[in-house]
């Protein structure tokens, strides 16, 4: 099999795997709460793992291509820079977060009713995106090394705000446990701190990028 063959087969499954945690089948019975005003969409969680999967599905119909398109790969690289951005924020501050006190993020209840698949989803889904792109990131050629690549994040923070502030605020239902008694300053404090990682990280991989890795243009090479 050539490596090409198999880094398909390898994002295939990684899709496959990745977009099920879209849906609440594959959560357990006390992990599917939605209760604020906009249910999945108001978590961190739920939007980067759209956009990841969203990114391996761009990439791996890039690399099916015999000629690359190059809207495909504008669009591979633009999703991948955004995309492994938000998962090291992602998954820096949930475990951070949740290793302080899992009550951060779930109730008596449901800690006492985990178990090993409650285990399985958060890994798939606060670890597994990252390894994933970190992975990309070695292998490939699609991190956007451009100051103009900072532009998303900072619409992506403000987006995001909104919606901490209309479930919050607005509709009196927290997004995060930990996030009940939140003003809308310390709404905005918490926005600024995970776009605070998002950039010193952006700026680690540029730095790696430029400088340490032996880039390669593609997997398939």
């Amino acid at each position: 099999m050539d490596k090409k063959f198999i880094g398909l087969i390898f994002y295939i499954l990684m899709l496959g795997w990745l977009t099920m945690f879209l849906f609440d089948f594959a959560y357990p019975e006390s992990m599917r709460e939605n209760n604020t005003a906009l249910g999945k969409l108001s978590h961190l969680t739920y939007n980067g793992l759209i956009l990841t999967c969203t990114f391996i599905l761009v990439y791996v119909l890039n690399n099916m291509m015999s000629e690359q398109n190059k809207y495909l790969a504008m669009a591979e690289k633009s999703l991948f820079t955004l995309s492994i951005n938000i998962q090291t924020v992602i998954t820096i501050l949930f475990w951070v977060i949740y290793l302080q006190d899992p009550k951060n993020f779930k109730t008596e209840q449901q800690i006492a009713e985990s178990g090993a698949w409650d285990l399985i989803a958060d890994i798939s889904t606060h670890i597994l995106p990252y390894c994933v792109l970190l992975f990309t990131f070695i292998v490939a050629d699609v991190f956007i090394a451009k100051f103009t690549s900072l532009i998303p994040p900072l619409i992506f923070a403000i987006y995001y705000y909104l919606v901490l502030y209309y479930c919050n605020i607005i509709k009196k239902t927290p997004v995060y446990k930990f996030t009940a008694n939140y003003t809308p300053i310390n709404l905005l404090y918490l926005v600024l701190v995970g776009l605070g990682i998002f950039i010193v990280f952006h700026f680690a991989y540029w730095l790696i990028d430029q400088k340490v890795m032996k880039r390669k243009n593609k997997l398939v090479n």
